[in-house]
Parts: C-alpha cells; sequence; structure tokens
C-alpha cells in the first residue's frame, strides 16, 4: 500500500506465489549444501553443487523481488521458471552420481508451480481516496 497525494493504492501481491518459491528455493539450498560432503572426490560433481547452490540463492531472492514489485511479474516468473528448469538438469545430472535426499526435486517443483503461477499473477491495483483528501471534509483551525 503506497500513498499518492492523498489517494491509497492498494496493490495485491503474489503471497502464495512468494512463499512456494521461497520454500523451494530454501529446500534446493539445504539440499545443495547437504552435498558437499560426497564431492570432495568428483570436481564435476563439485561444480554441479556450487552452480545448485548459487541457483538456490538467486531464486530466494527472485521470489522476494517477485513479492515487492508485482508489476514485473512476468520477467521475475519467467526467469523463477527457467532457473527452475536449471535445477531439475542439475538434479538429474547428480541422481546417478551422487546420494542426495527426496527433497531436492520437492524443492524444483515448488520453484516451478511458484514462477508458473508468478506468470499468470495478475496485480488488481485499487485506488482508495482517504478522508483528509475528500474535498469539503478539510477544516481550517485556527
Amino acid at each position: 500500500m503506497s500513498e499518492t497525494k492523498g489517494n491509497l493504492v492498494r496493490v495485491r501481491r503474489p503471497a502464495l506465489e512468494f512463499l512456494l518459491c521461497l520454500i523451494g528455493g530454501g529446500i534446493s539450498l539445504a539440499s545443495s549444501s547437504n552435498l558437499t560432503g560426497y564431492t570432495q572426490t568428483f570436481f564435476v560433481g563439485n561444480l554441479l553443487v556450487e552452480n545448485s547452490f548459487v541457483l538456490a540463492l538467486i531464486i530466494i531472492l527472485l521470489a522476494g523481488m517477485l513479492y515487492e514489485k508485482p508489476e514485473r511479474h512476468t520477467v521475475y516468473g519467467s526467469l523463477l521458471v527457467v532457473l527452475g528448469l536449471n535445477q531439475l538438469v542439475i538434479l538429474s545430472t547428480l541422481f546417478s552420481t551422487l546420494p542426495f535426499s527426496p527433497l531436492g526435486p520437492a524443492g524444483t517443483g515448488l520453484v516451478l508451480v511458484g514462477g508458473v503461477m508468478g506468470l499468470v499473477f495478475q496485480p488488481n491495483v485499487k485506488t482508495v481516496v482517504a478522508e483528509s483528501a475528500k474535498p469539503g471534509l478539510q477544516t481550517d483551525k485556527g
């Protein structure tokens, strides 16, 4: 909610999309940090785990940006979908070489669902006239 010249503007925010992407990014972050013990002998596995960790951080930041700027939902939603697909490719590559918990794909799925929901989200903007901005209601004391 913001104020412009006495009017209050209410913008619907993508709360569910934000929560799905935030939880999915957190799960991806936790699952990628759990894999660091297994990657000491595998150079390629180490690179993929580091990329997964960085992508999870970017997903969390983009989820916050989607919530703060709902008018740019198409940009942030498409970026979240692309990063979710990238996480899916990394996890499918790591699946055959490293043991990991089934929470990693669940986090990626949450990010994909939240990103698609962010793409189709429509922010509704309502302007509410504040009491002090209505003409004739102002009183001058003095």
